[in-house]
C-alpha cells in the first residue's frame, strides 16, 4: 500500500514537473533562436557593411586610377602642343608688306596674328561689317597658312575636347592648365579660328562653357567692340548684361550679324 501510494505521488509529482518545467524548457528554446537569430543578423549587417567599405574603397581607387590616367594622356597631350608650337616656322621675307627675317616657335604668332590683321583690313574695307570680313580675312589667310597653323589647331582642339568628354571633376582646372601654356596672340588666333575655322560650334559652345578668354583683354582684338559679340558673354566670364551695353569707347559697335 506504501508502494503504491509513493508511485502514485511521485507520478503526479512527475507530472506537475514536466507541466511546470516544459514551458520554461521552450521559452528558453526560444530566446536561444531569437539570440541565434539575432547573431545572424548582426553578422550579415557586418558583412553588407564589409561589401560596401570594399566597393566604396574600390570605386575611389577606380576613380583615382581614373585620373591618374587621364592626367597621364592630358599632360602628353600638352608636351605634344608644346613640340608643335617649337616646330612652327615662318620663312624669312624680303618682299611684299612684311620684310622680316626667319621666325619659329612661338614667337611665329606675333607675325601670323599681324599678317591675319593685313587680311581683315582688307576684308573690312570691302566688306563694311567687321565681323564677316573677321571670318573672311581668316578663311583667306587659314587658306595660305593651313600647312603651318593645321597640325597645331587639330592637337589643340583635340586637348579641349579630351578634357570636356573626359569623366574627371574640377575640368575647368585642366583648361587654366591648357590656358597657361598660350601666348597673347595664340589666344587671339584661337579666338578667330573658332569663329570661322572647321571646328566653330562645338569648340566655341565649350569656350563659352569654360569661359575660356575670361583673362583675355578684348582690345587684343582686331574689333574689341564687335568681335567679343560673335561668343556668348560667358566666354569671357561675364553675364548677360555686359553685351546689352554700349561700349563706351569712341569707334561705334559694328553689329554682328
Amino acid at each position: 500500500m506504501c508502494i503504491k501510494y509513493s508511485s502514485g505521488v511521485w507520478g503526479a509529482f512527475g507530472d506537475f514537473m514536466g507541466g511546470v518545467l516544459n514551458p520554461i524548457f521552450a521559452f528558453m528554446g526560444l530566446i536561444a533562436l531569437l539570440l541565434t537569430i539575432s547573431m545572424q543578423s548582426e553578422e550579415l549587417n557586418n558583412s553588407t557593411r564589409e561589401l560596401r567599405n570594399s566597393a566604396e574603397a574600390l570605386a575611389e581607387q577606380s576613380k583615382s586610377l581614373e585620373k591618374q590616367n587621364f592626367e597621364n594622356t592630358f599632360f602628353q597631350l600638352v608636351r605634344l602642343h608644346n613640340d608643335i608650337v617649337g616646330e612652327i616656322e615662318i620663312p624669312a621675307s624680303t618682299t611684299g608688306v612684311f620684310k622680316s627675317s626667319r621666325v619659329s616657335g612661338r614667337a611665329c604668332f606675333k607675325n601670323i596674328y599681324e599678317r591675319y590683321e593685313n587680311k581683315y583690313r582688307y576684308h573690312a574695307e570691302t566688306e563694311g561689317d567687321s565681323c564677316i570680313a573677321a571670318q573672311k580675312g581668316y578663311r583667306s589667310y587659314f587658306g595660305d597658312v593651313n600647312n603651318g597653323l593645321g597640325h597645331y589647331f587639330k592637337n589643340f582642339y583635340v586637348i579641349i575636347y579630351f578634357i570636356e568628354e573626359s569623366k574627371i571633376d574640377n575640368k575647368e582646372v585642366y583648361i587654366r592648365i591648357l590656358k597657361a601654356q598660350l601666348s597673347i596672340c595664340e589666344v587671339a588666333m584661337i579666338f578667330y579660328d573658332c569663329i570661322a575655322g572647321p571646328e566653330s560650334v562645338r569648340a566655341k559652345e565649350i569656350f563659352e562653357k569654360y569661359s575660356f578668354f575670361s583673362d583675355f583683354d578684348k582690345q587684343e582684338l582686331l574689333d574689341s567692340v564687335a568681335h567679343p559679340k560673335m561668343y556668348a558673354p560667358s566666354a569671357f566670364g561675364e553675364p548677360l548684361a555686359v553685351h546689352m551695353t554700349k561700349d563706351p569707347i569712341e569707334k561705334p559697335a559694328v553689329e554682328c550679324t
